[in-house]
């Protein structure tokens, strides 16, 4: 962002997050948007295109505790050159899972103890 003035958006449903994102340096001196809004698979496209943002983009990387991976599949607005998520190795064995999608946990962090079959009912998620 800084180097090549790249522009950038922070989604964060946290008031205080964004409040002090808003206020930094980067935001002050660089095109950086921070919008205090909860994340869910229906709303991404939109939330993406009310700022200006769609079709070919550099550098996306999504972070909502639990529903990551749904986010992504209602992902369309934006093709990003450079996917980026955060992933928690819990279950090990190379299992593949993720928790089934629940938009109203978006303001929650899920708990270590969801990270298997047993505690949280996970399934096995398709190709994106």
């Amino acid at each position: 962002m800084v180097n090549n003035n790249w522009r950038g958006l922070v989604l964060d449903s946290s008031r205080r997050k964004v409040h002090a994102i808003s206020r930094d340096t980067i935001s002050l001196l660089h095109d950086l948007q921070s919008v205090c809004a909860v994340v869910t698979a229906e709303n991404i496209d939109q939330l993406m295109l009310d700022r200006g943002f769609e079709g070919d983009i550099g550098l996306l990387h999504i972070d909502i505790d639990g529903n990551d991976y749904w986010v992504w599949r209602g992902l369309t607005a934006v093709r990003p050159e450079s996917p980026s998520s955060n992933t928690t190795a819990y279950s090990g064995g190379g299992a593949r899972f993720t928790v089934p999608y629940d938009p109203s946990s978006a303001e929650r962090t899920l708990r270590p103890i969801c990270i298997s079959a047993h505690p949280c009912r996970a399934v096995r998620p398709g190709p994106i």
